[in-house]
């Protein structure tokens, strides 16, 4: 009898659960990223080398919902749910999944990280901002991340052993969530104290000019909210969705002992599962912080969908480079607020 055997229950309706949540997860990335991919590549007004590195995150989301999800879907229903008992460790599907995990998850995190640092240049360093970020720039770091996720995932195909695998989860752990994490927190809360300095410089200014104390005194106070609430979802959301993978990781290295091998059975079956799914809400949630909820995809969008009572797009072009708006748009627009990024090609 195999010891593993009976730690998990066939037809458990929790599989069935993470199977529904992973196909709702799968067609929210797969419209989101599309739109955004769209709406980028349309839209010349949102051809910034900021955009083009939120497009290539949205590429690497789109492979999550497209590959990712699926696959999540069907180990979850021909490995857990129905068939228990059959052996998945070594499997051609085994190996094929490990190394679409590892390609996709790196490429995003990689990509999260690259816009973190984009947008903490462009807010620190001003009018120098587009000698840092020219378009070969921008293309030298976009492949860098499609590369890096390339290595990294090639390396599980030298990785066969179980110790090594435990090993190889725990590194991926730390360079997919701890350090992309430190990155992104020191460049968000960065951005978050140079916008509310550039906040309180321009309702000073805007009072030595007006007088309307109580109107401009709102308007910064509602700029500075909605800094500080899109600083708050990036880390926050980052750290609940990807941190799992690496305590999971962690505690599986720790218990890769032979008498631990039903613990080491219900993680590859089931903790794995759930671990996984929610890394994946990251794709489906993304396009929302990151794109549309700015006012200029708003807009491409609308004009995309031909939504009718869509105010021309030269008028949102021109309110970009004027500070006391852009303060109040989100993080996404901040960058160009304060250093006239807005670069075309």
């Amino acid at each position: 009898m195999n010891e593993t055997e009976g730690q998990i229950s066939p037809k458990s309706p929790d599989f069935l659960v993470l199977v529904a949540l992973s196909c709702v997860s799968a067609v929210i990335a797969v419209i989101g990223n599309t739109v955004v991919l769209i709406a980028v590549y349309s839209t010349k007004t949102l051809h910034t080398i900021s955009n083009f590195f939120i497009a290539s995150l949205a590429a690497a989301e789109l492979v999550v919902g497209i590959v990712l999800n699926p696959l999540l879907a069907y180990k979850a229903i021909f490995f857990s749910y129905l068939y228990p008992e059959r052996l998945l460790e070594g499997s051609a599907f085994d190996m094929v999944e490990d190394l679409a995990w590892i390609q996709a998850i790196v490429a995003t995190t990689f990509g999260l990280t690259a816009i973190s640092v984009d947008r903490y240049v462009a807010v620190n360093f001003g009018l120098r901002y587009r000698e840092f970020a020219s378009r070969k720039q921008c293309i030298i770091a976009i492949m860098s991340v499609w590369i890096s996720s390339v290595v990294f995932a090639s390396v599980r195909l030298f990785t066969t052993k179980p110790r090594q695998l435990s090993i190889l989860w725990l590194v991926m752990g730390v360079v997919t969530c701890i350090v992309p994490l430190i990155i992104i927190t020191f460049c968000y809360l960065s951005i978050f104290v140079a916008a509310r300095s550039q906040a309180r410089k321009i309702r000073e200014n805007t009072l030595r000019r007006t007088g309307e104390e109580a109107w401009n005194d709102n308007n910064a106070q509602i700029s500075h909210r909605k800094t500080a609430i899109t600083v708050a979802i990036v880390i926050l959301l980052f750290i609940v969705l990807w941190v799992p993978s690496l305590i999971t990781a962690a505690i599986q290295l720790g218990s890769d002992k032979a008498e631990d091998r039903k613990t080491l059975y219900i993680f590859e079956r089931k903790v794995w599962l759930w671990v996984s799914l929610l890394a994946y809400f990251s794709s489906a949630i993304n396009p929302w912080i990151y794109s549309i909820r700015s006012t200029q995809f708003r807009i491409a969008c609308k004009k995309l969908f031909k939504c009718p009572n869509v105010p021309h797009f030269r008028r949102v072009q021109a309110t970009v480079h004027v500070p006391t708006t852009v303060i109040a748009e989100e993080i996404i627009n901040l960058e160009r607020s304060m250093s006239g990024t807005n670069m075309k090609f």
